[in-house]
């Protein structure tokens, strides 16, 4: 995720990024009340919550892992790197995103609703790691 915010045209440290806790990692470009946390929610409530969620392009923090969350009307992709087989980049649908359903822990926070982090995007403003 690190490497694709950067490479997006985010002016972040991907090493300091990368080595953070996934709540760091959202704080870092979004308002603490933009981020939405939901522990121990059964799957398919919170996934049924995304399909009324304001479309755009999400971060999404779990227990272990982060990743992107496509919301749009027909529903959510999410795109990360797995760190199990196919250990590559995947996208995948609500059925399939298992490391989204077994997560605990998930922190959400639309990267493209936000003015202030596409300002920030826009002008190449440094973007400040929290944790470290």
């Amino acid at each position: 995720m690190a490497t694709v915010l950067q490479d997006a045209g985010f002016k972040v440290d991907r090493y300091q990024l990368a080595q953070q806790a996934s709540g760091n990692i959202l704080r870092s470009f979004l308002p603490k009340d933009s981020c939405k946390l939901a522990v121990g929610k059964e799957y398919n409530v919170f996934a049924d919550g995304l399909a009324k969620a304001e479309p755009g392009i999400y971060l999404v923090g779990l227990d272990t892992h982060v990743g992107f969350l496509v919301v749009g009307p027909d529903g959510f992709r999410m795109m990360h790197s797995s760190g199990s087989r196919p250990w590559c980049v995947v996208d995948e649908g609500r059925d399939d995103a298992h490391v989204l359903q077994k997560s605990n822990w998930r922190m959400l926070g639309n990267l493209t609703a936000d003015p202030q982090v596409l300002k920030r995007w826009l002008r190449a403003d440094k973007i400040v790691v929290k944790g470290t």
